[in-house]
């Protein structure tokens, strides 16, 4: 008798980045997807927040 190799599942989830500051975003954690890109909810809000004048 041959040994009978077992079928390896692999974890097919892709790997996702912010497009704002380049770390990865885990698959529990909340996303943002604007015109196809991915960002953390935190970066996003970031990015659409005006600018505070200087004193």
């Amino acid at each position: 008798m041959t040994k009978v190799e077992k079928a390896e599942i692999r974890n097919t989830e892709l790997k996702v980045w912010c497009e704002h500051c380049s770390i990865r975003i885990s698959p529990n954690e909340e996303q943002v997807v604007v015109r196809g890109k991915t960002y953390h909810v935190r970066c996003h809000l970031k990015l659409h927040t005006p600018a505070k004048p200087k004193s």
